[in-house]
């Protein structure tokens, strides 16, 4: 089955791969969420970016993934690297990017992702310390 609309979204907004190759993980940031065009009139607080396989991350909405509640939680740790924004004003967002190996929890359709709704390390450390992509607040209870 192919990549729906919403899935073709969640990729041009999350997968980079092969990764595209940058002097360090701030410029890679800073790179990709201008490539991407993921700011529009503001700069957006944060993005991650999955460096891996778009085959690979599917395979956790079929079949290979762990359901929970609306979400589906990754059993593998992927590369990839978050983006979190530190300064300056649209069109010249500037972001920290951190390179990390970590767990995802997607919002799956049709058995393919369409939403990044958690990063984190090991299932032990998802309901406490949460690291929450998109619009929300960092989530740590």
């Amino acid at each position: 089955m192919p990549w729906s609309p919403a899935a073709k979204h969640f990729q041009k907004k999350h997968i980079d791969f092969p990764k595209t190759k940058a002097a360090n993980s701030s410029a890679y940031c800073d790179f990709m969420m201008t490539s991407r065009r993921l700011n529009s009139d503001n700069c957006k607080h944060r993005n991650t970016f999955i460096n891996d396989n778009p085959d690979v991350i599917a395979n956790v909405c079929q079949g290979d993934g762990t359901p929970y509640g609306n979400f589906t939680d990754s059993k593998l740790h992927f590369s990839m690297v978050d983006c979190n924004y530190t300064g300056g004003s649209y069109p010249k967002c500037k972001y920290k990017g951190t390179a990390e190996d970590l767990r995802i929890q997607v919002t799956c359709k049709n058995g393919y992702p369409v939403h990044l709704e958690e990063i984190w390390s090991s299932v032990l450390d998802i309901h406490s310390t949460v690291y929450t992509v998109g619009s929300k607040a960092n989530l740590k209870t």
